[in-house]
């Protein structure tokens, strides 16, 4: 004997077998990657990393900075990811720049540190933090930013208005310009700087200051 159904029971089968379809197609879309071709991170592994503390600092040039740079790994679920390894690097620094150590190992709170030691070059520096991962697999990394400021005054050299010469008591045509480096060689900014004549006499004994006109020995 044949079954028969009600008219609207159809509909409603039929309605149910698509929802079922969509709601199985939605998981291999997040399996696959959502077609980047990298495998996306399981939990419970590493899937961010962030810059708790350390970023932003200044220091002297050359020298390592006050405090290190702390960071954060986390899984998908913002959990901390004890066991990771993270690289840390310079991207952009002066020669000598330095991380020590440049891998290091996440603890129980998902926490890895280092020290940044500044290169030779004034200005930002920027470098990455990246977690070390399997190939195929999305590598979490962030960025920071630290300032190398100039090391102290150590040297004084004239770069305009040198060997002029002119009338006695006439101002020069040219100010005598000097600049003020570190031993690296960088600019030192905000640095007072005398001008004094230690030698106003020309080879022929006479003064050429603005405050004198005489013979030496007169």
């Amino acid at each position: 004997m044949a079954l028969r159904f009600p008219p609207t029971f159809e509909p409603t089968w039929t309605a149910s077998i698509r929802l079922d379809r969509a709601v199985l197609f939605l998981p291999l879309l997040a399996a696959c990657g959502g077609g980047t071709g990298l495998l996306l991170p399981g939990d419970g592994e590493p899937a961010a990393i962030e810059v708790l503390d350390g970023g932003g600092q200044s220091g002297r040039i050359g020298e390592p900075l006050d405090r290190p740079l702390l960071v954060l790994v986390s899984d998908t679920r913002g959990r901390p990811v004890e066991g990771a390894q993270v690289e840390f690097v310079f991207t952009r620094a002066g020669p000598g720049a330095g991380v020590v150590p440049d891998t290091a190992t996440t603890d129980a709170d998902g926490t890895a540190q280092a020290q940044l030691v500044l290169g030779s070059t004034t200005g930002p520096q920027e470098g990455e933090a990246r977690v070390v991962v399997s190939g195929g697999t999305q590598q979490p990394k962030t960025s920071f930013t630290v300032m190398a400021l100039p090391e102290n005054a150590n040297g004084i050299a004239a770069v305009a208005g040198d060997s002029q010469s002119g009338p006695a008591g006439a101002a020069l045509n040219q100010p005598l310009v000097v600049q003020v480096t570190d031993a690296f060689g960088n600019p030192t900014p905000n640095e007072t700087v005398r001008f004094e004549v230690t030698k106003p006499f020309d080879t022929a004994g006479y003064c050429h200051c603005n405050r004198c006109q005489r013979r030496s020995g007169a």
